[in-house]
């Protein structure tokens, strides 16, 4: 059985699409540890990753350095906000 995966910058050479799927890796991971720090974080590491699965497949470059920063300004607002 073959799996679709949707490649970021398919064109592009390979280490941009290791270095872009790294970063999203990493952001999803510590939005998702992020969360332990909160009352309803249950609710909010629900959030994070229906948006992940969401945007699983976009792979246009403009749009995926979009979302990136935008999981970055959330990230940079819980660690505000706890520590």
């Amino acid at each position: 059985m073959s799996r679709l995966f949707a490649t970021a910058f398919q064109s592009l050479n390979k280490s941009l699409i290791q270095e872009t799927r790294l970063k999203t890796l990493g952001l999803y991971k510590s939005l998702l540890q992020s969360c332990r720090h909160y009352p309803f974080g249950q609710l909010l590491r629900n959030e994070i990753q229906t948006k992940f699965k969401k945007h699983k497949y976009v792979t246009s470059r403009t749009n995926v350095f979009k979302l990136l920063t935008e999981a970055e300004k959330v990230l940079i607002y819980f660690i505000l906000i706890v520590f």
